[in-house]
């Protein structure tokens, strides 16, 4: 029961900061859009991260940007690609940005060409949530202990560290013991004595 409590306690915790961490980023970027300093810029470079959302690709893209007053500068977004928007992120093609003015690496596209940002963060996020939380319900190491049933109705226990196993030999001599002082039946010392052998 405290295994279990301790499992929900801590997918509820995951959750919460999910959703923390969603709703953080869905605010900076409607902020950026609202707020930001109007750019343009130009798709130099994309390649891919090994990361797959709904089977669509994540992408580095690489952007020259260029805004009033300031010199051009390099940055770079993480979408989350679609098959049909790939062309988007050619080289050479040329989208309208907004900048944060106090972190101009913080570029948000005007246009929706991508599942960036809020959008993106959610599918990415709810895919490693998932995952993280059926890694932990099935068992991981610090959470995994006896208390917690098997579909056959037993416990799972982890053997103690640092305590030697007890030879067949040794518990047979134990389990004779127990019957010639009369402490189990003979039908206990046979069930007893048949899964030692079992386990030879």
């Amino acid at each position: 029961m405290k295994l279990l409590l301790l499992k929900l306690f801590l997918i509820a915790l995951i959750v919460t900061g999910f959703l923390y961490f969603v709703s953080r980023s869905y605010l900076q970027e409607n902020a950026i859009r609202e707020n930001g300093i109007p750019a343009a810029a130009v798709v130099t470079g994309a390649e891919g991260t090994g990361v797959v959302v709904n089977d669509n690709p994540r992408a580095k893209i690489t952007l020259q940007v260029t805004a009033a007053d300031r010199l051009p500068f390099e940055a770079t977004r993480y979408c989350i690609v679609s098959e049909l928007g790939a062309s988007n992120f050619d080289f050479g093609v040329v989208h309208q940005v907004r900048i944060d003015p106090d972190d101009p690496t913080k570029i948000v596209f005007t246009e929706d060409i991508c599942s960036e940002g809020s959008n993106g963060i959610i599918s990415l996020t709810a895919v490693i949530l998932v995952s993280v939380m059926v890694f932990m319900w099935n068992g991981w190491p610090f959470v995994r202990g006896s208390a917690f049933p098997t579909e056959s109705g037993e416990t799972t226990e982890e053997p103690q560290r640092g305590v030697p196993s007890r030879s067949p030999a040794d518990r047979m001599e134990e389990l004779n013991d127990l019957r010639t002082r009369g402490l189990i039946t003979e039908d206990e010392y046979q069930e007893k004595r048949a899964g030692i052998l079992e386990g030879l």
